[in-house]
């Protein structure tokens, strides 16, 4: 590093707090909070948004945390048209020290548009993608590929989509990104209960194979 390197702050952890989008669904939001030195009074908290290079309407708040002193201050953050706010935080009653770690600004990402979905049947999903061999899914798990920069899924009635609608498009936006095509995966939109699956609640002991027609209308839970 030369001399003209920046740093963060020793001992001092930024971070959101408590946060939770005013506009979560379904929102993809990415933030990065970070400390610079200044001098041994002086330093800024930065706030970045890093999913685009526009800015927030998220009524952010920053907790700032001292790992010496253990002492904590929770600051509001103004909504913003850039993508950037700098807090300034100077204190002449505290010394501060820089950091050995270097102080750095993420790249933007401007993850490219999701294509148009083609919601297709299991035979034609097995076609465009030989090796998946899909057969029969219960409505929880969704086939997911892009092949020539295609979208493609299948499900049996796309009833519990808006639950994975948003990762299923991160995935396909990160791999655009980096040009990461000809590609299939098989994604669950349940979160794990049982209970939709085995009743009544007492019999689990009944094993259910997936890809087979009896469990196509059920939620099935994936480990």
């Amino acid at each position: 590093m030369t001399q003209e390197s920046k740093w963060t702050v020793k001992d001092l952890d930024v971070d959101l707090w408590n946060y939770y989008s005013e506009t979560f669904l379904f929102r993809y939001v990415d933030y990065q909070v970070i400390t610079e030195y200044i001098d041994e009074h002086t330093y800024n908290i930065i706030v970045r948004r890093i999913d685009c290079d526009t800015g927030w309407i998220d009524n952010l708040k920053v907790l700032i945390y001292n790992n010496l002193t253990k002492d904590s201050l929770i600051i509001n953050i103004p909504n913003q048209t850039n993508n950037e706010y700098i807090i300034e935080m100077h204190d002449t009653n505290v010394f501060i020290q820089p950091s050995t770690t270097p102080f750095i600004r993420l790249p933007i990402m401007n993850l490219p548009n999701v294509p148009e979905e083609n919601h297709i049947d299991k035979d034609t999903f097995n076609k465009i993608f030989p090796t998946a061999n899909v057969r029969f899914l219960p409505k929880s798990l969704f086939a997911v590929g892009l092949n020539k920069k295609i979208l493609y899924m299948y499900n049996t009635d796309y009833s519990q989509y808006i639950n994975i609608r948003q990762p299923i498009h991160h995935i396909i936006q990160v791999a655009l990104k980096y040009n990461y095509d000809n590609f299939y995966f098989i994604i669950s939109s349940t979160d794990g209960f049982m209970e939709s699956t085995y009743m009544p609640l007492t019999i689990r002991d009944n094993l259910k194979e997936i890809n087979t027609p009896d469990i196509s209308d059920l939620n099935i839970y994936i480990p």
